[in-house]
């Protein structure tokens, strides 16, 4: 390789390497906030899912998943690499009401349209289809489609609305993995299922398998229900 050819792409990989350092360490400083989820976020994404749906305040919920930081291993553990990774206080929100049917509703503060959706006939992933961003209805539907592959019983839907926290969309932070988790608690909470954390980590495995069509290291998951937990209403 020609040398200047050589510099220049080392010059490239070693910017890229000292962006993600300080993107890690802005994360990092904000590992141990006490402000996530604050009572605010808490309250706004409520009162977003009562507007919108007109739920009874009495019986909204809200699940939080937190977004990891990973300083070693990040994305490798698709391929089964190691991972080393740490929660952060900045995650998903996702406020629910369960419903006396299959329909499954959710609309996102962060993208636009509305996914729909019934437990009876969980739409699959199509051939190429992208997850997240303007599809970020697939991981509804993931993790609808992963306890019903492990057997679960799933007959009651939800309405919810979801949100994730403001300045932290970037990638790098295991969002997709929070999102699933949100979604497994919705559902595990709405139609009575107690679950281990055990076994919700190969429920979000499955959930992201099914989703992007990608397979994906245990110890990723792991890391996030270590910190994952439902949010009592009385936190209002």
């Amino acid at each position: 390789m020609p040398k200047h050819i050589f510099k220049a792409v080392a010059g490239v990989g070693l910017c890229a390497i000292a962006w993600r350092i300080v993107a890690k360490r802005v994360l990092w400083k904000r590992r141990d906030s006490p402000s996530w989820p604050s009572l605010s976020e808490i309250d706004a994404v409520k009162s977003a899912l009562i507007e919108a749906y007109g739920a009874d305040a009495a019986g909204v919920q809200v699940a939080a998943a937190p977004y990891r930081a990973c300083p070693l291993g990040a994305h490798i553990d698709h391929q089964g690499g190691p991972v080393t990774a740490v929660a952060l206080q900045l995650g998903v929100l996702l406020a629910f009401a369960p419903q006396d049917s299959p329909q499954v509703v959710i609309t996102s503060r962060d993208f636009e349209g509305q996914v729909a959706f019934s437990l009876d006939a969980v739409p699959e992933r199509r051939d190429g289809e992208v997850c997240g961003g303007a599809n970020w209805g697939s991981y509804a539907r993931g993790a609808a489609m992963a306890l019903q592959q492990r057997g679960y019983q799933i007959r009651r839907g939800i309405v919810g609305v979801v949100q994730g926290s403001p300045g932290a969309d970037g990638g790098g932070i295991s969002s997709s993995a929070a999102v699933g988790v949100a979604f497994l608690l919705a559902f595990e909470k709405a139609n009575d299922l107690a679950i281990s954390a055990e076994e919700n980590i190969e429920l979000d495995r499955i959930q992201h398998t099914v989703s992007s069509g990608m397979a994906s290291n245990l110890a990723r998951w792991a890391q996030k229900l270590m910190r994952c937990r439902m949010l009592p209403c009385n936190l209002l």
